[in-house]
């Protein structure tokens, strides 16, 4: 009975120790920011208080990243996850189930010194997550990544959105993490926040452009669930001028989601600071390359088509030409390329317009538009086949848009 009893205080002991921090006391550290490793629905680290006081080059941060995830029911109920929230009743709430780490390199990177795996979920709306928290040697740079499977308790959900909401308080010229002075910038795939005085900051990176970007001060966050979901279902096209105590938020969406479909988010966090480690340059190539692995076998959600029809259909003429990043994106077997012709373009005829598909050493697989088309907003959809109706293999590609005057392009993924 003795015996019975001791095996059953170490087990719980050592499940709680676990739980609460395997590996002791090792930290993500991504430059000078010492983030916690494990988490259910959020992570954080604490201001004026460093996780690991070994680490003399400690920069002050406080941060804390939460994961949302919202939808609609087919009886029209919204639903939505989100820990800050939830303790009111706007939202429902993560429930942790196991944390552990992972010793296969799950993404193939190099320079990984660890990585930890939350589980967790929210039963009420049918939600599972499996968060892997990746770790550099140099610490030059930290990857985020959320595997989410819908278990269809909830019925078919469409309007379905999932991203990350992000508060940095950046340090300070005198290392105090200071919430007021924050310059927030938008780029093509994230953003990017700096201490307007110390200039330091972290760079937020999604290796596939994301669908929604949107930020608000402080004074701003959403209180109630109708605010939330309005946060994480609308992108702000701009970049903040004043500098204020900002929160933004990265994320994907909408799908239509059924039970066992799965939505996947990948994040790169880059310390933007002086006197510290720089990422790779080639550190968001090989993670790409990684993710055609960890992708394979899993069903995921698909795009919401009368969302695309809808703002296609309320949307001006263009301004400017603009190509859209693919949706869903990876994808598997179809995937939709949205693009815009601005007025600007016509002329007595209107503009000669290609969208071509490359592999990524630069060899056509496709072409998938080549007319004149006048001004207005674009769908043009791919179903992974090349020229010859042959379907393409898993990988990288770029997807292209060009004009007499104009050219850009994107990346795509595809998965089989």
């Amino acid at each position: 009975m003795k015996r019975l009893i001791f095996i059953l205080l170490c087990s719980i002991l050592f499940s709680q120790f676990c739980l609460a921090n395997p590996g002791g006391r090792k930290v993500m550290r991504i430059g000078g920011m010492e983030l916690s490793p494990y988490g259910y629905g959020y992570m954080e680290t604490h201001p004026h208080q460093a996780l690991d006081s070994t680490n003399t080059e400690f920069a002050n941060y406080y941060a804390k990243i939460s994961l949302i995830l919202g939808g609609i029911t087919t009886s029209g109920d919204t639903i939505l996850t989100y820990s800050r929230l939830s303790s009111i009743g706007e939202t429902t709430d993560f429930k942790p189930k196991r944390l552990f780490h992972d010793t296969t390199n799950v993404l193939g990177l190099p320079n990984v010194e660890f990585t930890t795996i939350s589980i967790y979920g929210d039963l009420v709306n049918g939600w599972r997550v499996r968060q892997f928290n990746i770790a550099l040697q140099d610490h030059s740079a930290g990857v985020l990544v959320f595997s989410i499977r819908y278990n269809g308790s909830q019925g078919n959900l469409h309007n379905v959105y999932a991203g990350v909401h992000f508060d940095f308080d950046v340090p300070n010229i005198e290392n105090h993490p200071s919430s007021d002075d924050d310059q927030l910038r938008l780029t093509p795939s994230g953003y990017q926040i700096t201490d307007f005085y110390s200039q330091q900051g972290m760079e937020i990176v999604a290796p596939f452009s994301p669908v929604i970007q949107s930020y608000v001060t402080r004074s701003q966050l959403p209180n109630t669930a109708e605010e939330v979901f309005h946060l994480i279902s609308n992108s702000i096209s701009n970049t903040p001028q004043d500098t204020a105590d900002y929160h933004f938020y990265v994320g994907s969406g909408p799908f239509s989601i059924r039970g066992g479909e799965n939505i996947i988010l990948i994040y790169a966090l880059l310390p933007l600071s002086n006197g510290f480690p720089k990422a790779s340059s080639d550190l968001l190539t090989r993670l790409e390359n990684g993710l055609i692995n960890f992708y394979k076998g899993k069903s995921l959600a698909t795009i919401d088509e009368s969302h695309l029809k809808h703002s296609a259909s309320n949307s001006m003429l263009p301004e400017k030409y603009q190509l859209f990043q693919n949706f869903p994106n990876p994808f598997n077997p179809t995937t939709k390329i949205r693009f815009q012709i601005p007025a600007s373009a016509q002329t007595k005829t209107a503009a000669e317009v290609r969208l071509e598909v490359f592999n990524i050493v630069g060899q056509k697989v496709r072409t998938l538009l080549h007319q004149p088309l006048e001004a207005g907003t674009y769908t043009i959809e791919w179903d992974g086949t090349n020229q010859e109706g042959i379907a393409a293999t898993s990988g990288i590609y770029i997807y292209r848009l060009s004009t007499k005057d104009f050219q850009t392009q994107k990346k795509m993924l595809l998965i089989r």
